[in-house]
């Protein structure tokens, strides 16, 4: 298990399935239902000792939805999600901010073998 230097756990996205081919890159797309409670912090990191920060989004007090698409170029990636302290809510506005925490997902891994394919793309669009 990989934890980062303030003891977060971290889960590696890389190892989500099985494949034999080299990963040239992981896309994540968040539903449109996708919300992190207020104050929650979602991080990716390139190494599994949570160092090398790469991406970081930050809910703020109000919380946040409609999360957009990430894309990282990198073989390997590992997250860890914090959730917000809900100590300065009222007590039901706390239970209402506790219930609408979810992160749902589609996570990819893009073969190296692709990436000349998807750059082409990008370049002539």
């Amino acid at each position: 298990e990989n934890y980062n230097s303030k003891g977060s756990k971290l889960l590696p996205l890389h190892s989500l399935f099985k494949t034999n081919e080299p990963i040239g890159a992981i896309t994540i797309i968040f539903q449109l239902s996708a919300m992190m409670g207020p104050n929650s912090k979602l991080r990716f990191y390139s190494d599994g000792a949570g160092v090398d920060l790469i991406c970081e989004i930050l809910a703020g007090k109000e919380g946040k939805g409609n999360l957009e698409p990430l894309v990282f170029n990198y073989s390997k990636v590992w997250v860890d999600f914090q959730q917000g302290t809900n100590a300065n809510l009222p007590a039901l506005s706390q239970i209402q901010a506790a219930q609408e925490v979810s992160l749902p997902c589609c996570v990819s891994l893009i073969p190296s073998s692709w990436m000349s394919c998807c750059w082409l793309t990008e370049s002539l669009t």
